[in-house]
């Protein structure tokens, strides 16, 4: 799957994500702490999730190990030189910066509904 830069695999899967501030050269996968782990929710960001303009990029993603993580090993249905059907689907029918925007409003809705102690309203994501 050809990655198109959308950010949604970043923010509604489900996995088990480094922790941003575990991340350098020297990092050993299968010798790391506990603690150097993120179990990540839907719906939430990853915190290695960030943008330029109006495509996602990740900042571990140019690490060797990172090849060990579930994020890797991420895919869909189709062939391996498909672009993802998400992306594509949100280019073609959503406005540039529509998900960034999205992502956005997702990290304050998080941050004022836990100053509040209440759990996230549900969100319209444009028929996705």
């Amino acid at each position: 799957m050809k990655c198109s830069h959308c950010g949604q695999c970043c923010i509604n899967l489900m996995v088990i994500v480094v922790k941003p501030e575990y991340a350098n050269n020297a990092f050993d996968i299968n010798n790391a702490p506990e603690e150097a782990f993120l179990s990540k929710t839907e719906i939430t960001p990853c915190p290695n999730l960030y943008w330029e303009g109006d495509e996602s990029r990740c900042r571990i993603h140019h690490y060797d190990w990172f090849k060990q993580t579930p994020c890797w090993d991420f895919d869909q249905i189709g062939q391996q030189d498909e672009e993802c059907r998400i992306g594509k689907f949100i280019r073609k029918n959503k406005s540039p910066g529509y998900w960034r925007k999205y992502c956005d409003s997702i990290i304050t809705n998080s941050e004022s509904s836990k100053a509040e102690g209440s759990q996230l309203p549900p969100t319209e994501v444009g028929g996705l």
